[in-house]
């Protein structure tokens, strides 16, 4: 009698064990993920791709599956939900905002599924990002370049307002110009002639708006930026120059090449990534205009700039360099080209 006790309890617990395994194998898992968007598209960069990205999910037998959690890797740009869920028809969608590089991609995988394994392999879906168009408050119209993966101004920056339509303050006479404080929002177009193609020049106050920027937890400075767009970093600047062989040569590929730009020997000039820098010369303290045709500087925030501590990035005529000037007078009038953001 108790032989067949413990007979019927052997077999009620291996009973046990077959029904569980069963009802592990016949579980539904997440096996299969099907893009309903293709494989590629197409965008603007630093834009959202006007399609979103969609994509259904079915378990090991072929049934959609709702509340599964995807997640989103993008290797630039970001999109509206790093975590979107499967819906009633197993479906889930975000948009895509593309960053500055021209091929971009965006990977989605199944996570975990209520503790349960995932066998669903990830998809990766790739874009095209073409470069978008600029344009300020004051409806210039501006030329873009992208250099790798940032895109930038490949002309100087022209407007007389800010995005809200604040105007900033013309000053023409040299003594005005003197006498201007570290705060005063102030510009020109060189030698005052409205007619000038080189674009305008700047005091600081002017470019960042007052605002400042801290390397621990950077901000973009927007300043007078059209919107979208920001006053570039010493460490974008170095990325740029990088990206051309170095500062002790990147001047030279920077620089615009032809008659009537840069004065003779306009040294190394080959503008081989298409910015265009242009000799604008400079407004300097005293209201005085200088050295149009030799040289050219753009403003730049530094690790420590705020409104009374700018630096600049300069060119010259007689050298491939590009120089770097930290803690410039910001009362002096400098070009600005602005680079996209990129989050």
């Amino acid at each position: 009698m108790k032989k067949s006790l413990r007979r019927l309890c052997l077999f009620i617990v291996l009973l046990s064990g077959i029904s569980a395994c069963t009802t592990l194998e016949d579980d539904p898992i997440p096996a299969e993920m099907e893009l309903l968007t293709p494989e590629e598209m197409n965008g603007i960069a630093g834009e959202e791709i006007t399609d979103s990205v969609q994509v259904i999910v079915k378990d090991q037998f072929g049934n959609l599956m709702q509340d599964v959690s995807l997640k989103c890797t993008v290797n630039q740009g970001g999109t509206s939900d790093i975590s979107p869920i499967t819906d009633a028809n197993g479906k889930a969608s975000f948009a895509w905002r593309l960053g500055p590089s021209e091929k971009q991609s965006v990977t989605i995988k199944v996570l975990e599924y209520y503790g349960q394994r995932v066998s669903a392999p990830p998809i990766t879906v790739n874009a095209t990002a073409e470069l978008p168009s600029l344009k300020d408050i004051d409806g210039n119209q501006y030329k873009i370049v992208r250099i790798n993966d940032q895109i930038w101004m490949a002309e100087n920056l022209r407007t007389t307002k800010y995005n809200d339509g604040t105007p900033l303050r013309q000053v023409t006479q040299n003594q005005e110009w003197a006498n201007l404080s570290n705060t005063d929002r102030a510009f020109c177009f060189y030698n005052n002639n409205p007619n000038e193609q080189s674009g305008l020049l700047y005091t600081w106050a002017a470019v960042s708006n007052g605002q400042t920027y801290n390397k621990s937890a950077p901000t973009y400075i927007e300043g007078i930026s059209p919107e979208g767009w920001h006053i570039p970093t010493y460490d974008e600047f170095y990325k740029l120059c990088e990206a051309l062989g170095g500062m002790n040569i990147a001047g030279g590929e920077l620089k615009i090449t032809g008659a009537g730009n840069w004065q003779s020997p306009n040294t190394g000039a080959t503008n081989s990534c298409g910015f265009s820098a242009i000799p604008a010369g400079c407004r300097n303290t005293n209201g005085t205009f200088n050295k149009k045709g030799m040289i050219t500087e753009f403003w730049c925030v530094s690790e420590t700039s705020g409104p009374t501590t700018p630096s600049t990035f300069w060119l010259s005529y007689d050298a491939s360099a590009i120089f770097y000037s930290g803690g410039t007078d910001n009362k002096a009038g400098y070009s600005v080209r602005c680079v996209m953001n990129y989050e």
